[in-house]
């Protein structure tokens, strides 16, 4: 009897407790509907930052195959653009220069003659010192005052000042 009327006197007092302390049962529910709202919002934003990665990996293929695109139609004006000039260049009067760097571990030498005197990509140059042919080196771009070319006969070592003579074809 002692044990039925200790349980009954536990369950009163939980009861009374639960309208003496505000309702703990409604707080842990309304805590647990908090909880799961805020999972929720939180599975959402992910939800919306997966779908914004993809949206980038997208655009950033659609870039990557614009720039191929650019590049291969840039390949191709300048072969055009190679070949007007080619088949467009008359007689080229003398061209000397000067040599004003060398990059000798790459076999590069720049000159200090450009495209304003006529000058091509292709165009052949022999470098001189003394009178003497050091190297002949045959340029690889030519810009509007200097000109650049990797040596491809010889194999002295030019210097900065050495004469450039351009060979004619």
């Amino acid at each position: 009897m002692n044990r039925v009327f200790g349980a009954v006197c536990l369950a009163l007092s939980l009861v009374g407790c639960d309208r003496v302390t505000g309702g703990w049962k409604q707080k842990y529910m309304n805590e647990l509907n908090y909880h799961q709202q805020t999972q929720q919002i939180k599975n959402a934003e992910i939800a919306a930052r997966d779908l914004e990665a993809e949206n980038q990996r997208e655009f950033m293929a659609i870039l990557a195959d614009r720039i191929k695109e650019l590049e291969k139609s840039n390949e191709r004006l300048r072969a055009e653009l190679h070949g007007q000039k080619s088949k467009g260049r008359g007689p080229v009067s003398p061209v000397t220069g000067r040599v004003t760097a060398v990059a000798g571990e790459i076999g590069v030498v720049v000159l200090d003659v450009g495209s304003d005197r006529g000058l091509l990509e292709g165009d052949r140059f022999e470098i001189t010192r003394d009178g003497k042919r050091i190297v002949v080196v045959q340029l690889d771009r030519a810009d509007r005052t200097w000109s650049a070319g990797k040596i491809v006969e010889g194999d002295g070592a030019p210097l900065k000042g050495d004469a450039a003579t351009l060979l004619q074809k």
